[in-house]
């Protein structure tokens, strides 16, 4: 009888340890909040940057239908249905167009890979600090069974 007392003793002290352990741990452990500390800015920069590749296939198009003009211009202007200064002109403003398409996409991919850079390094701080929140709610823990 003796022995199952002391045994229900150290259950019951047991349970409440773990019950401890418990609310330590979990009581200001903040996982719903903690999405918006660093995966929704991270999220938030990938959308920006999936509506602004939405519109690349209008600009390539654009750019297409430049080059298709020119080399159709240059087709009447062997054929002598079309005048050099007219075709010249063209040309040039292809070049433009052409120019203006490949700095866009040089400027899109630079700014693209400082923003994700920047991205990337607020998530992965901000899931350092959780889990080192983590790590000093466990270590709390550890030091209620110290004092038991």
């Amino acid at each position: 009888m003796v022995i199952k007392i002391k045994i229900l003793r150290t259950t019951c002290s047991s349970i409440r340890l773990l019950a401890i352990l418990v609310v330590v741990v979990f009581s200001p452990f903040p996982v719903p909040l903690q999405p918006k500390n660093d995966l929704l800015p991270l999220l938030d920069v990938i959308r920006e940057y999936l509506g602004i590749l939405s519109t690349y296939p209008d600009i390539v198009e654009v750019h297409k239908d430049s080059a298709q003009k020119i080399q159709q211009c240059k087709k009447l202007k062997e054929e002598e249905k079309m005048a050099e200064a007219d075709v010249t002109e063209i040309v040039e403003r292809g070049s433009v167009i052409t120019a203006s398409v490949l700095s866009e996409i040089n400027h899109f991919h630079s700014e693209r890979v400082v923003d994700l850079k920047g991205a990337m390094q607020n998530f992965l701080q901000a899931q350092i600090a959780f889990h080192e929140q983590i790590i000093g709610n466990l270590r709390e823990a550890l030091g209620k069974y110290d004092q038991c």
